[in-house]
């Protein structure tokens, strides 16, 4: 049960920063993502962009996933 939750905050990381590596691609989506973020007060600047931003959005996504997951299964 633990060695799930685990994995799925790894593979929401892994996933989270394949996303943003290819929206990295898009250089005027990404830019208006990035301002809106920071129009909200992230500071994804201070990260190092919007690939590790993403990657720490999907590990925590991963984990809150897989603990509902975990405790759905008990009941």
């Amino acid at each position: 049960m633990v060695l799930g939750v685990i994995l799925g905050a790894v593979f929401g990381a892994v996933f989270g920063y394949i996303i943003g590596w290819l929206l990295g691609f898009f250089p005027n989506f990404s830019n208006a993502l990035v301002s809106g973020l920071q129009a909200f007060g992230i500071p994804i600047g201070a990260m190092g962009g919007l690939a590790p931003f993403l990657a720490a959005v999907g590990f925590i996504l991963g984990l809150l996933g897989g603990i509902i997951s975990m405790l759905a299964r008990k009941h």
